[in-house]
């Protein structure tokens, strides 16, 4: 019974219990209650009296019992024990020592209880356990939420470096990052963006995303817009709005957004919390990130992220526990989802297409409305493509001439041919019904078409005369005409 010591009343007490048990056999010795009394941290005698005793029955405490009077001050000092032994040693000198009371209240009262003396709610909540909730499926629930990045970029055109907020949407069944989006100001376009990304499937991320059944959010205004909820009830999603100040409701992308903190925003130039001077500004004055190149950046860590072996995911990567389930999950095409894109600016068609974010994009569509002014719609970090929009209603979808394939500009140059053979069919159609009209009608007869030669053709036989008299003598019934010259008209 050697080995380490024993300090627990329950396991001191089930110790003694088998030396009792020995002793009524008859088979306890010196050497087993030595090694027992050694075990428990005690005298060879003490061990003894216990067994003689049938039993370990701890002392019970006769020290210094912390008081109604002495719990109420703790509270309303804000868990400032030395004002509290301040105050009862003002109602009665002959209370206890403020080191008595310290042990006091560290011993009677929990540390829920002394941190909601100190920080209210809130420290009350760091001490207190919840259940975890666990989704039985991929995309069951979708949680999302706002968090302003601890870190100083330089935004396009700005003069100051400012801190940009990212949208996060998490599979709470695989912790798998399905949509994202960063800004310099969180607003309901860019949640419609970040979920736009979750629930259609790019090929080019991942074979993952779709539809949820739930999206758990929080109450920030953004959330609460009738776009987010005007979306959910298109998708068919139900949408539950978590209590305010309770952030461990959607727990799995509060977690990301610290693991953002430490493996990413902590490695970055301007990092906000970093070391400080004695003015209080970052001791870190490099220059700061474009918000260009941190999106860059911030998207190889959501890649790297959803491949990285998860503690809590049995060493799966949030991208294998998402593929392991075979639950189908519906997903919506890029074409039904143009309405959750960002919101329309506009740009003036050039002869090379569409200036946008510095890029030029085009489109077979975009063929013949030079200097038109049309819409622009896009996803936020994403320049593979934007949505063209003319008079309220989609055109077509454009991408960066520097992307295109054979095929793409194959398309393009074909619609600018096959337009250019449509307008020159149009205009002949035009010029042959300009040439056409009706004859006189001076009697009861059928309407007859004749034929009024147009500019630049003329017939094969010569006429002498002249082009108004030809057609006033012709008009009138008079023939033979074009085979007389001027010398051989008729006389009058």
């Amino acid at each position: 019974m050697g080995g380490g010591r024993v300090d627990d009343a329950d396991q001191r007490a089930a110790i003694v219990a088998r030396l009792v048990e020995l002793r009524e056999t008859n088979a306890l010795t010196s050497d087993r209650v030595r090694d027992a009394a050694h075990a428990m941290g005690v005298g060879e005698r003490t061990a003894w009296r216990w067994v003689a005793a049938s039993g370990y029955h701890p002392p019970a405490w006769n020290g210094y019992v912390l008081s109604d009077r002495a719990r109420e001050l703790f509270f309303a000092t804000a868990g400032n024990v030395a004002a509290v032994h301040r105050l009862l040693s003002a109602e009665d000198p002959s209370g206890p020592t403020v080191h008595t009371l310290r042990r006091a209240i560290m011993r009677e009262l929990t540390p829920a209880e002394r941190a909601f003396a100190r920080t209210g709610v809130e420290g009350a909540r760091a001490r207190s356990v919840y259940l975890r909730r666990e989704s039985a499926h991929r995309a069951e629930v979708y949680a999302g939420d706002h968090k302003e990045l601890s870190i100083e970029l330089l935004a396009p055109r700005a003069q100051r470096p400012r801190r940009p907020w990212v949208t996060l949407f998490v599979d709470e069944y695989s912790r798998l990052i399905v949509g994202w989006a960063i800004s310099l100001r969180p607003s309901q376009a860019e949640v419609l963006a970040a979920l736009r990304k979750a629930v259609v499937v790019d090929a080019e991320r991942g074979t993952f995303g779709g539809i949820p059944l739930m999206l758990r959010v929080d109450r920030g205004l953004e959330f609460a817009a009738s776009a987010i909820q005007d979306a959910a009830a298109t998708l068919g999603c139900l949408v539950h709005r978590c209590t305010a100040y309770e952030p461990w409701l959607k727990g799995k992308v509060e977690r990301i957004n610290r693991t953002i903190e430490q493996t990413l925003l902590c490695e970055l130039p301007r990092w906000t919390g970093g070391p400080r001077r004695a003015d209080g500004k970052l001791a870190d004055q490099s220059t700061p990130l474009t918000l260009g190149r941190f999106v860059s950046l911030f998207d190889a860590w959501v890649r790297e992220y959803n491949t990285r072996p998860h503690g809590a995911l049995e060493r799966l990567t949030p991208l294998e526990r998402w593929q392991a389930d075979a639950r189908p999950v519906p997903a919506l095409d890029a074409g039904r989802a143009r309405w959750m894109l960002m919101p329309e600016v506009t740009r003036r068609v050039l002869k090379d297409g569409v200036h946008f974010a510095r890029l030029i994009y085009i489109a077979p569509d975009l063929n013949g409305l030079v200097g038109e002014t049309i819409g622009v719609r896009y996803m936020p970090h994403d320049r593979r493509s934007i949505e063209l929009y003319r008079d309220g209603r989609w055109l077509a979808t454009a991408k960066p001439q520097g992307a295109l394939t054979a095929d793409d500009r194959a398309r393009v140059l074909e619609r600018r041919r096959s337009d250019a053979r449509a307008m020159a069919r149009e205009a002949s159609r035009a010029r042959r019904r300009a040439r056409t009209r009706l004859a006189p009608i001076t009697g009861p007869q059928e309407p007859e078409d004749v034929t009024v030669v147009g500019p630049g053709e003329r017939d094969s036989a010569p006429r002498p005369l002249a082009k108004t008299a030809r057609a006033h003598l012709r008009l009138l019934g008079i023939d033979g005409i074009d085979d007389a010259g001027p010398e051989q008209a008729p006389a009058r």
